[in-house]
């Protein structure tokens, strides 16, 4: 089993940073056009991670603030998510709608991460995670 980045990083001696985007907008093309051209090329100029929304909708899926509409990852969404898996990138569902968390957890076929929520049961805030939520991304079940 190989080293990962920061474990290779370490042992010589240097810096390593993952590069992250907060909200898959800078993806979006023109309405009903969406194709994976941005991510693809965000990807090649070292993107390794996307948290697909911020608090609003865009045209992945619903973010808590839209919790209303019990929406989920459109068509894109499930592209998006599935060329992440192609490439290699890790998902980060944080701020996502729980119906489009739950599809992350079915179309995902590798583990995602959570990089800024805490736990419901502990504080009931909007954002923050159920237990069921946890624990789907704990076991990695996708």
């Amino acid at each position: 089993m190989g080293m990962g980045l920061g474990n290779t990083a370490l042992a010589e001696g240097k810096i390593a940073i993952l590069l992250t985007m907060e909200g898959g907008r800078p993806l979006e093309g023109k309405p009903n056009f969406e194709i994976l051209v941005g991510l693809r090329t965000f990807y090649r100029q070292g993107l390794r991670v996307l948290q697909l929304v911020d608090n609003g909708r865009n045209q992945i899926a619903d973010g808590k603030g839209e919790a209303r509409t019990r929406g989920g990852l459109t068509n894109f969404g499930i592209s998006v998510v599935e060329e992440m898996n192609h490439l290699g990138m890790l998902i980060d569902v944080a701020h996502l709608a729980e119906p489009g968390f739950w599809d992350v957890i079915e179309t995902s076929k590798d583990p995602v991460i959570d990089s800024h929520s805490n736990a419901k049961p502990v504080y009931d805030h909007p954002r923050n995670l159920t237990d069921e939520q946890i624990k789907a991304i704990a076991k990695g079940e996708v």
